[in-house]
C-alpha cells in the first residue's frame, strides 16, 4: 500500500505493490476470493480491519490502495473508517470511478487507489475534496505513499524505477518482483524498508491481468511464504 507500480505488457497488464505497515499489525491473510454485493473478489485481507490494500476482481479490474493523497497529513485518529474497507466498496462496484464520485468520504484519512478498470485512473481524497486523474496506460507509473516519503525521496524512487525500465524496457513479472525486492542501503527509504523495526515493508502482491484470467502471487516478507492465487474473468480481457 506503499509502493506500486504498473507496467503494461503485451498481453496484459501488471501491477505491484509493497505494503510498508507496522510490525505490531497482525500479518494478514493470504489472497482468497470473497463476494461483495454479488461480485467475485481476489485479494489478501487485512486481519485487524478486514479490508484490504490490493484487490482485483471478476470483471477486470485492479485497485491498490496507498496512505495520503498529495503530501504528507497529520492523523487525526478515530477515522470512521478504514480505508481498506473503503477500497473494497469502491472495487465491488460496476463501475469503480462512478461509485468513488459517491462516497461520504466524510472522516476517512486521505487516500490514494490506483485503479484499472480498462482505463487507468488515480482517485485520490485529500480529507476535503476528491480528486480523479485519468492517466495513460501504454505508459509505464509508480507511485509511493506520501504519508511515508518525502517528494524528493518519491522523486528518487522515480528516476530509479526510470533507470530500471531503461534496462529492462519489457520487464517480465519476476523482474518487477526482484525491482520491488530492491535494498539500497538505505533501510529508511529503500523498496524494502525497515524503520527500526517498527515499521517494515511486510509483504510484495502482484496481479497479472491477462487473457481470461488474472494471477496474483503474495510474498510475505517476514515469514517467507509465498502463494499464489488465480481468478477467472467473466469477460476475457482486451488489450
Amino acid at each position: 500500500m506503499c509502493t506500486v507500480s504498473f507496467v503494461r505488457e503485451e498481453l496484459g497488464i501488471m501491477l505491484t505493490s509493497n505494503r510498508d505497515e507496522s510490525t505490531s499489525r497482525p500479518a494478514s491473510l493470504q489472497p482468497a476470493e470473497f463476494i461483495l454485493n454479488n461480485t467475485k473478489l481476489l485479494f489478501p485481507k487485512d486481519a485487524k480491519a478486514g479490508g484490504t490494500w490490493f484487490v482485483v476482481t471478476e470483471h477486470g479490474h485492479a485497485l491498490v490502495l496507498l496512505n495520503g493523497a498529495f503530501e504528507r497529513h497529520t492523523p487525526l485518529g478515530n477515522y470512521r473508517m478504514s480505508r481498506g474497507l473503503i477500497l473494497l466498496e469502491i472495487a465491488a462496484s460496476p463501475n469503480p470511478i462512478t461509485k468513488f464520485e459517491s462516497l461520504n468520504l466524510e472522516n476517512i484519512e486521505p487516500f490514494t487507489v490506483v485503479c484499472f478498470t480498462g482505463t487507468l485512473h488515480e482517485l485520490r481524497w485529500d480529507s476535503s475534496k476528491i480528486y480523479i486523474s485519468e492517466l495513460n496506460s501504454f505508459n509505464t507509473h509508480i507511485w509511493s505513499s506520501s504519508t511515508l516519503y518525502e517528494k524528493s525521496v518519491r522523486d528518487m524512487r522515480e528516476q530509479k524505477f526510470t533507470s530500471f525500465l531503461s534496462n529492462n524496457p519489457h520487464p517480465n513479472a519476476d523482474a518487477l518482483l526482484a525491482f520491488h525486492h530492491l535494498e539500497d542501503g538505505d533501510q529508511e527509504n529503500s523498496f524494502v524498508m525497515n524503520r527500526q523495526n517498527n515499521l517494515r515493508t511486510l509483504s510484495i502482491t502482484q496481479a497479472k491481468l491477462h487473457a481470461s484470467e488474472i494471477e496474483m502471487v503474495h510474498y510475505d516478507l517476514m515469514t517467507s511464504r509465498r502463494a499464489f492465487s488465480s481468478m477467472s474473468l467473466k469477460q476475457p480481457f482486451v488489450v
